[in-house]
């Protein structure tokens, strides 16, 4: 028997973006919301199976939570597309099973659907997670959500721990979607060359170990190296590595010194579930949080063999 819970309900969904129908489905919605005065966007779910429509119980408790000021949230998986299997939350707003008025708020991709939509949601926000979200999305039948087992979608959920997913105390106040910057066109990752986007502290002591011991490496296997100083506007510099991240496919982060930068850079890129290799000249003095975490020590001095090793793990990543 699947168990009762008092908690909060949510869904979750999935999307396929495509070249023929919507390549980046999210930052599609995240712009209207950016450009539109109502600051929300409709975003509308095809379900063959189970339509909305004959479950009208469901929208009225949704719709309820909402109006009792419960966040109420839509989890969107994207098990097949380009970007990498992603996971994104959307703040819902409302739900409706018929075809929104407000035509301008809908993305324009919607009109290339040979199906009407059975679910209609206003969303408010949109934020990238990380998969170890899985870990918080709870089945009406106790188990975890699995995204492998889970084909029958929507799913009903409800959270294992009730955190506040939008907090916009920890964005200085901007919405998710502006601070991750979901809103701005993810650039064609149809590349001969995978890129390699370097952090570590802007500091010449550290050029040797970037032009010698990561980048002449990897461009010899392929890749493309950049580091976060390079061809970086200082007036837009935050917003350019932030772009960069999201782009790259693999990340190298060196932690010597213990650069709040860096760190940054780096929490970010694990937010958004990048490929991070952390490497460091003093393992000793790695923060308690990332310690487990798999570090490559290396000495100035020998160089050469923290470019064989990063060689291995780049290899390995992608055997």
């Amino acid at each position: 028997m699947p168990k009762t819970t008092n908690k909060a309900q949510h869904l979750i969904v999935n999307w396929n973006s495509s070249e023929d129908f919507c390549l980046d489905t999210i930052h599609e919605h995240s712009k209207i919301i950016d450009n539109s005065v109502e600051k929300y966007v409709w975003y509308g779910k095809m379900v063959k199976t189970n339509p909305i429509r004959t479950n009208i119980k469901l929208i009225e408790k949704l719709n309820s939570q909402i109006q009792k000021n419960i966040p109420t949230y839509l989890f969107l998986f994207a098990p097949n597309d380009q970007f990498g299997r992603r996971l994104h939350v959307g703040l819902i707003k409302e739900v409706i099973s018929d075809y929104p008025k407000e035509k301008n708020l809908i993305p324009p991709h919607y009109h290339k659907v040979p199906y009407n939509c059975s679910y209609w949601f206003k969303i408010l926000d949109f934020k990238q997670l990380s998969f170890e979200w899985y870990q918080n999305l709870i089945c009406q039948n106790g188990q975890t959500f699995d995204p492998v087992a889970s084909n029958n979608y929507p799913v009903v959920i409800t959270l294992r721990n009730n955190i506040n997913i939008f907090d916009y105390s920890k964005t200085d106040g901007r919405k998710w979607y502006a601070f991750q910057l979901l809103h701005t066109a993810t650039p064609a990752v149809n590349r001969t060359n995978k890129t390699v986007f370097v952090i570590m502290p802007f500091n010449e002591k550290f050029n040797d170990v970037y032009n010698l011991g990561i980048k002449s490496s990897l461009e010899q296997e392929g890749f493309v190296c950049i580091r976060a100083d390079e061809n970086i506007e200082d007036e837009k510099i935050f917003e350019n590595i932030i772009e960069s991240i999201k782009n790259a496919d693999v990340m190298i982060a060196d932690i010597t010194g213990n650069n709040p930068n860096v760190f940054y850079e780096l929490g970010y890129s694990h937010a958004i579930n990048k490929k991070v290799i952390i490497i460091t000249q003093d393992r000793g003095k790695t923060p308690f949080d990332i310690y487990g975490i798999r570090n490559i020590e290396y000495k100035s001095d020998k160089i050469t063999l923290l470019s064989n090793e990063i060689r291995k793990i780049i290899k390995a990543i992608y055997r």
